[in-house]
């Protein structure tokens, strides 16, 4: 999903929310900016009965990683060492549209709700004169040949959680806020695609294996622990 469409749904979402709330009940909008585990991002609410508000948002967040592994093995009895240099970015992208319940009608609440999912791993690896593997597969040093992975999730993600807003109710003013929950993000979905010369020397069924081992390598991330704090302000 690309910027001008995520802007627009947020707008969207932001129209929907301010709408229903005019028809329930006086209007009782927040705003607010918070950090965390999602990455950083700006949220709205509005009561829809006592107990219930809607909030909607977005979060995001984006860095690179780059390492050298080096790692040793044996071939036809040498001990050979195997090294590459890799290149990793994850893109944390979400759009959010939740229903916080409080109970006690004060700062505690039970969050339940969507994401739009745009979560992504991306990763280059570069033989040049070092070598890769991709599955059993060992490139030869100087080796043409690149290796680039990508991985995703599901588009939409349940969310589930609890936290804190310490406005009470009917306060105007700056309030702050914390959430807790878990992300269903769903099973993650790995793609490998070689280029260079020497792409062609890597069998499909080494491509194949490399996927399926990084899709088990990232399968912890079904779910996705959620944490984050803001400041909110309610008008």
């Amino acid at each position: 999903m690309n910027k001008l469409k995520q802007r627009s749904l947020t707008l969207t979402l932001a129209t929907i929310l301010a709408g229903s709330a005019g028809s329930a009940m006086a209007l009782d909008v927040s705003m607010g900016a918070k950090a965390g585990t999602l990455g950083y991002g700006m949220d709205m609410s509005i009561p829809v009965s006592d107990k219930i508000r809607l909030r909607g948002g977005f979060n995001q967040f984006s860095f690179n990683y780059d390492d050298s592994i080096t790692s040793s093995s044996t071939v036809q009895g040498a001990n050979v060492s195997n090294s590459a240099t890799y290149s990793t970015t994850f893109n944390f992208n979400t759009i959010e549209l939740l229903a916080d319940y409080h109970p006690f009608r004060s700062g505690l609440r039970l969050t339940g709700g969507l994401m739009l999912n745009n979560n992504e791993f991306k990763g280059t690896a570069v033989a040049g004169d070092q070598t890769i593997e991709i599955g059993n597969y060992q490139s030869s040093q100087g080796a043409d040949l690149q290796a680039d992975v990508s991985v995703t999730f599901p588009s939409t993600a349940p969310y589930l959680g609890f936290g804190y807003d310490s406005s009470s109710y009917g306060k105007k003013g700056l309030s702050f806020t914390y959430d807790i929950g878990v992300l269903f993000q769903g099973e993650p979905t790995a793609k490998v695609e070689l280029s260079g010369a020497d792409a062609a020397l890597v069998p499909t069924a080494e491509i194949d294996a490399e996927v399926a081992n990084i899709n088990e390598t990232l399968a912890d991330f079904k779910l996705y622990p959620v944490a984050n704090v803001g400041l909110s302000y309610y008008f």
